[in-house]
């Protein structure tokens, strides 16, 4: 087992998002993903999963805890900056 934690962005646009519909499109996300790795690596290929949308408050935590993105200081501004319009999100999942 082990835990993996990835950000990613809700939707293609910079523009504001309410944080109602972030939570919206960003469980549509998720639920895709999750349904793909299903399809891919089996039911029982991840334990358990939990995700949230990235704010100003919580980005630096989840920016350290992010497997996925470079951390090149270019997409670190640009990844704040995004949450300040709830465009990010951080999934983690606990892999079997």
């Amino acid at each position: 087992m082990s835990i993996e934690y990835s950000m990613g962005r809700i939707g293609s646009e910079d523009t504001f998002l309410d944080l109602a519909d972030a939570v919206k499109l960003g469980k549509k996300i998720v639920g895709n993903y999750i349904s793909e790795v299903e399809d891919e690596d089996g039911k029982y290929a991840i334990d358990d999963y939990s995700w949230h949308v990235v704010t100003a408050d919580t980005f630096e935590a989840d920016w350290i805890n992010d497997e996925r993105l470079g951390k090149a200081d270019e997409i670190k501004a640009k990844y704040k900056k995004l949450t300040e319009n709830n465009r990010v999100f951080l999934l983690e999942v606990d892999w079997n």
